[in-house]
């Protein structure tokens, strides 16, 4: 019975007889409170991670909220003017490869 990193084999249900002869492999656990506990500490890892990313948003709006509003106006116009006069609408576009240009290339190495 193999094992998904989800699964966990608690002693005797992998078909190995008290787990000597199963093939649960790295995910064998001796009682249901292993099981918690391995299940506890990895939604704790999701949070930390969930949080760090939410803070990595906070800080790229405080530092970079300005050229991030104006990417995203644009970004908008230009999905908008896609009825608009060709002309204008290269126009347009040519200004938001450019702020992307501006925006990506200028964070490099930051």
């Amino acid at each position: 019975m193999g094992m998904s990193e989800y699964e966990v084999c608690v002693e005797g249900s992998c078909g190995g007889g008290s787990c000597g002869g199963g093939n649960c492999g790295p995910y064998h656990e001796s009682n249901a409170y292993d099981v918690m506990e391995r299940r506890m500490r990895y939604l704790t890892m999701a949070a930390y991670k969930e949080i760090l990313y939410d803070k990595i948003k906070q800080k790229l709006e405080r530092d970079e909220g300005k050229k991030i509003e104006e990417l995203a106006s644009l970004l908008v116009e230009t999905s908008k003017d896609k009825l608009r006069d060709r002309s204008d609408l290269r126009e347009k576009r040519e200004k938001l490869r450019s702020k992307l240009r501006e925006t990506f290339e200028g964070t490099e190495g930051e």
